[in-house]
C-alpha cells in the first residue's frame, strides 16, 4: 500500500488528528494538483468519517474569506457532531458543545445563501441553526446540513428528480422527503404508493403516484450503482404504516439520487 493510502487510511480513522490531515495534504500536493473537489467521492463513500470533510476544510481554510468561512463552518459543525449524539439532543455533558453550537449558528449566518443552491431552491433562503443541524429553508423547499454537507432534503418531486445527480455528487445526502407526496392506505391496514395515476388532475391521485424512475427504486429494480435487477412486484409493495411508506420513498429516492451521480462530476 502507497504511504498516499496508508495516510488516507488513518485519517479516516482518526480524522480530528490534525497533523496526520497535514502529511496527506503534503502527500497529495506532492502527487499532483488537487482542490477539495478531487477529495468529494471519499466524503460520500466514507459519510460517517470526518475525516475527508475536515481535509477539504484544510484546503479551503487556504482560500478567500468566503472559503475560510465555509472551511470553519464545517470544522464546527463536525466537531459539534461529534460532542453530541444526535442533532437536536440535549447540551450533554461535553462542556465544548454551548460554545460550538453558538460558533455553528454564527458561521451559518455569515454564510447565509451560500448555503443555499439556486438551482434547487429558488428565491430567497432563511438559514435556521438549530445545534447540530443547520437548515437552510426556501419557499419551495429545504436542506438540513450537518457536518459540513446537507444530509436531509425536503422538495417536490420534480424539484428533486431535475437536481438529484448534481445534489448527491456534492452531498452525502441519506434523507429525503417528497413534500408532494402522500401514501394511500389500502384494506388490512397498509400503506401503498401506486405506480400509475389514472386521474392526474386530481390532486390526490397525484400526491400517492411515484414516477417510474423512482418506483423502480422503490422495487429494489435500480441499485445505486445505477444497475437493474429484480424487483418486487408492485402488488406486494405495502407498507405497515404511513411512516414506513415514507422512509421506503426516501431510501428509494437516496438509491436513485447515487445512481444518477454514479457517473457525473460535482461540478
Amino acid at each position: 500500500m502507497s504511504v498516499l493510502f496508508q495516510l488516507l487510511a488513518a485519517v479516516l480513522d482518526r480524522p480530528f488528528d490534525d497533523t496526520l490531515r497535514g502529511d496527506l495534504s503534503d502527500e497529495l500536493t506532492a502527487a499532483g494538483n488537487w482542490d477539495w473537489t478531487f477529495l468529494l467521492p471519499f466524503v460520500l463513500t466514507h459519510p460517517d468519517s470526518d475525516g475527508p470533510r475536515l481535509l477539504i476544510a484544510d484546503w479551503l481554510a487556504e482560500g478567500g474569506p468566503a472559503e475560510v468561512t465555509r472551511a470553519a463552518f464545517i470544522r464546527a459543525q463536525s466537531r459539534l457532531s461529534r460532542a453530541l449524539d444526535v442533532c437536536g439532543g440535549g447540551a450533554g455533558a461535553d462542556p465544548q458543545v454551548g460554545p460550538l453550537t453558538e460558533e455553528v449558528g454564527r458561521l451559518a449566518a455569515r454564510l447565509g445563501e451560500r448555503l443555499g443552491d439556486p438551482a434547487v431552491l429558488t428565491g430567497p433562503v432563511t438559514v435556521v441553526p438549530g445545534g447540530e443541524c443547520v437548515t437552510v429553508r426556501a419557499a419551495d423547499g429545504e436542506f438540513d446540513y450537518l457536518r459540513g454537507f446537507v444530509a436531509r432534503v425536503r422538495l417536490p418531486t420534480g424539484a428533486f428528480l431535475a437536481s438529484a445527480a448534481g445534489l448527491f455528487a456534492r452531498h452525502p445526502i441519506t434523507t429525503v422527503r417528497l413534500t408532494d407526496k402522500t401514501p394511500m392506505p389500502v384494506l388490512g391496514g397498509a400503506w401503498w404508493w401506486a405506480d400509475s395515476c389514472l386521474a392526474p388532475s386530481e390532486p390526490a391521485c397525484l400526491a400517492r403516484y411515484v414516477p417510474p424512475e423512482l418506483y423502480q427504486a422503490l422495487t429494489g429494480a435500480l441499485a445505486p450503482d445505477g444497475q437493474s435487477r429484480q424487483g418486487v412486484s408492485p402488488a406486494d409493495l405495502t407498507f405497515p404504516t404511513a411512516a414506513a411508506a415514507v422512509s421506503a420513498l426516501s431510501s428509494a429516492c437516496v438509491t436513485y439520487g447515487r445512481a444518477m451521480a454514479a457517473d457525473r462530476p460535482a461540478f
